[in-house]
């Protein structure tokens, strides 16, 4: 029997994403180390914490990213000794935060046959390991034993705890900014690496460079104050007058993949520009089936809608002035239909850097534009008007596990409408009309977090997906989810 029909078409990029279906009998498991990746410290099941005689255990976990990586696991210990090690992990002292092993995670599917026989951990189904610092320690005595929740971060917390007055360059040797980017990182506690990317169609990383006429490759020169903040919100300030030579903002992003350096990515806005035309395929992972049964891995699917709360998100732009001459110019967000009185204005003067790069009276234009496209860039979607939580069969491909490779990316959804009885017949028809609902499938659901829970024997995988909406992020008279999306055309907008 085909998993799809009549709609199919419409709807459908990429492939059909069906779950798993190697094995016949499937377990979660997850191990956590320090280290070596094949020596695992605390696991699932009965042989876990080998050097404590297997008396401690992973009751759950949870992992998660939108803007930040985080990660919790609540260990079961009946004797105390890997809640030692754990203390001990815990970061304490800000200059050791590269010197300190990371803690590794895995996590995934373990698979067997019906006769319980060839039991593997499949590479397709396990994640590749992810490393984080341990941050924090709650713990609990009860009967008898001792349960303890440790939770990990990316460096963003560690880094909000530092403040920083350095400066970097001076009148009479400007710096170009990704020269102080880069210092600023390297040059005190806490220090990490920064690397300036821009993520293809087709998910190749390369550097991005800022226009050409603001320095090109390694971006306008500059004297780069930190003015007492913490190093990302210096450098997202020092960024923020600034776009790409495409046009578009940066957002900031961790990378969890080394087990040893912190890296911080400053990444190129991956949506495209208003008036840019895409195919939404191009940044699909993959088509979805709500209500497929076997066809589909989807275990729920919530969505909301409320155009009123879009509204009330909006940036209208901002009142933006020179210090010398006070005049202000309000900036209208691209594409915006709803009247100006709905959202809400954001007043911010232009930076000397600015002024003395683009002319005080250019600056004072061309500054909100690029506030504008950071702003964009770190929400993709600002008016959160259509929401979804999309629940799935437990799923570790890249695209869930790195913030980067997750950014832009969207899935398409095929929601079928349930089967009813219905007609004039004593036995009735059994039905679906129509057979796809038309407002809330699409081939453009962008997806904005995602979370991985395992506990008591399950493993899901929770994606946060958002669409766009005619007369709030797109044009009044284009559908849900913009156009070429497949998405439903609603008659009453702006």
């Amino acid at each position: 029997m085909p998993c799809l029909v009549g709609c199919q078409e419409q709807y459908i990029c990429g492939s059909l994403n069906t779950g798993i279906q190697d094995y016949e009998v499937l377990a979660p498991f997850v191990k956590i180390f320090f280290g070596d990746p094949n020596n695992p410290t605390i696991t699932v099941g009965n042989e876990s914490a080998k050097q404590w005689n297997n008396t401690a255990c992973i009751k759950s976990f949870r992992y998660g990213h939108s803007n930040g990586m985080d990660f919790s696991v609540e260990i079961m210990d009946e004797e105390g000794g890997s809640f030692h090690l754990f203390a001990e992990k815990l970061i304490k002292c800000i200059s050791r935060v590269t010197d300190e092993k990371k803690m590794g995670v895995e996590f995934g599917w373990i698979g067997a046959d019906c006769d319980g026989a060839n039991f593997t951990i499949s590479s397709r189904y396990s994640s590749a390991p992810l490393y984080f610092i341990p941050m924090h320690l709650d713990v609990s005595f009860v009967e008898g034993r001792i349960k303890f929740t440790i939770t990990g971060n990316d460096a963003m917390q560690i880094v909000f705890s530092a403040r920083h007055s350095t400066i970097q360059g001076d009148d009479e040797k400007r710096q170009p900014l990704k020269m102080a980017i880069l210092q600023l990182a390297n040059k005190d506690d806490p220090k990490f690496d920064v690397q300036f990317k821009r993520k293809s169609k087709n998910g190749q990383l390369s550097e991005f460079s800022f226009k050409s006429d603001e320095g090109g490759i390694n971006g306008p020169m500059g004297v780069w104050h930190s003015d007492g903040q913490n190093k990302l919100a210096t450098i997202q300030k020092w960024i923020e007058p600034f776009r790409t030579n495409m046009n578009k903002g940066i957002t900031a992003l961790w990378d969890a993949s080394s087990p040893k350096q912190q890296t911080l990515i400053l990444l190129e806005d991956t949506a495209p520009n208003h008036d840019e035309a895409v195919d939404p395929c191009d940044v699909n992972i993959g088509t979805y089936v709500v209500n497929g049964g076997k066809c589909s891995p989807v275990v729920s699917f919530t969505p909301s809608i409320n155009f009123v709360e879009g509204m009330s998100n909006l940036n209208t732009g901002g009142d933006v002035g020179a210090s010398s001459t006070g005049a202000t110019e309000v900036v209208k967000k691209e594409g915006q239909i709803q009247t100006p009185e709905t959202g809400y204005s954001t007043r911010q003067p232009t930076q000397q850097n600015s002024n003395d790069i683009k002319g005080m009276k250019n600056a004072k234009k061309d500054d909100p534009k690029s506030q504008q496209a950071h702003t964009k860039a770190n929400t993709l979607i600002n008016s959160r008007t259509m929401t979804a939580d999309l629940v799935l069969q437990g799923d570790v491909r890249p695209e869930f596990l790195h913030p980067i490779l997750r950014r832009g990316a969207t899935v398409s959804l095929i929601v079928l409408n349930s089967f009813h009885i219905f007609g004039d017949s004593a036995c009735g028809d059994w039905l679906a009309q129509p057979g796809c609902n038309e407002v809330l499938s699409n081939k453009n659901w962008l997806i904005m977090g995602c979370f991985h829970e395992i506990k008591e024997g399950s493993f899901t995988t929770t994606l946060k997906l958002e669409l766009t909406a005619p007369g709030i992020d797109t044009d009044a008279g284009s559908p849900f989810g913009g156009i070429n999306s497949g998405g439903y055309v609603p008659n009453n907008t702006c």
